[in-house]
């Protein structure tokens, strides 16, 4: 079920279809998007964190604490996005969001290939 790099198949499916959900005006298409995007990365949680146990056989706490850690540090990206549409009004903060893809296909364009 693993792709190239140890990530799952549909990778690009998710990095292809989230800045198409960013740039379509439509809510139909929108919508449609979403719902592609979500079959897409459905399964990528169980087996990411199924890789996690299985990579610290019998110290599961830790894996528990890794995954809480993330957890926390996965509630920032929300408070940025506040702290920015707090100081710069909501364009720059929604602008901000459409960078994410860019730097997510930058960063795995060489990764694992």
């Amino acid at each position: 079920m693993s792709g190239p790099g140890g990530r799952p198949r549909s990778w690009r499916a998710g990095t292809w279809l989230y800045p198409g959900f960013l740039l379509v005006p439509w809510t139909a298409g929108k919508l449609a998007i979403v719902a592609a995007l979500s079959a897409a990365t459905a399964p990528w949680y169980p087996l990411l964190q199924a890789r996690l146990y299985g990579s610290l056989p019998g110290r599961s706490s830790v894996a528990v604490t890794l995954s809480s850690a993330a957890g926390l540090a996965g509630g920032l990206g929300p408070l940025a996005v506040g702290i920015i549409a707090g100081r710069f009004g909501l364009p720059w903060a929604l602008g901000a969001l459409a960078v994410v893809p860019a730097v997510i296909l930058a960063g795995s364009a060489g990764a694992g290939e």
